[in-house]
């Protein structure tokens, strides 16, 4: 029982690490970025950043925190615009990801730091072991799978996020190669 008691504590303490090591994102295609409009959002979202001169890391978890408190996840049919996901409150993953890109963009643009960073939402697929995981689906939902990568161009850096797998495994980055 110890042992199994082990075994979960460093599962859950590695879990990131576990999911970035076995499951990769591989891009097939971007999305159009969709200009964030809500009036309410913004609020929120000035509210939040008013005087500040945030740093990457931030504006993404701000990003990340924005997009899982105001979806939840759904197989059903949704919106795929970030603007009508926030009223509807359900997006799949493609719903999720287009609000992390507007939210993350909108806070790029407040910050005045378009020059250093740069959101995009991309659509990909999921490699599990270096196995295509959507090979073993025949269902159009399974297709492809939306993720977003955030670039640091001062850094020359990308970090890969997929706010959907923020939301229910609490796994804020991914790994794409």
């Amino acid at each position: 029982m110890l042992t199994f008691g082990l075994l979960l504590g460093l599962l859950l303490i590695f879990k990131g690490w576990m999911y970035r090591k076995t499951v990769n994102y591989v891009m097939i295609g971007q999305r159009d970025n969709i200009r964030l409009t809500n009036k309410t959002l913004i609020q929120n979202l000035n509210e939040e950043i008013k005087g500040k001169d945030l740093s990457l890391e931030k504006l993404i978890k701000i990003a990340d925190q924005t997009t899982t408190q105001q979806l939840k996840f759904t197989f059903g049919k949704a919106s795929n615009n970030s603007n009508q996901v926030v009223i509807n409150q359900q997006a799949n993953c493609i719903g999720y990801s287009a609000l992390f890109n507007s939210t993350m963009n909108y806070l790029i643009r407040q910050q005045g730091k378009e020059k250093m960073y740069k959101a995009k939402h991309l659509k990909g697929q999921l490699y599990f072991l270096g196995m295509n995981v959507h090979d073993f689906f025949d269902h159009p939902f399974f297709k492809d799978h939306d993720f977003n990568e955030v670039i640091n161009h001062q850094e020359g850096t990308k970090i890969y996020i997929d706010p959907s797998v923020s939301d229910y495994l609490g796994i804020r980055r991914v790994s794409s190669k």
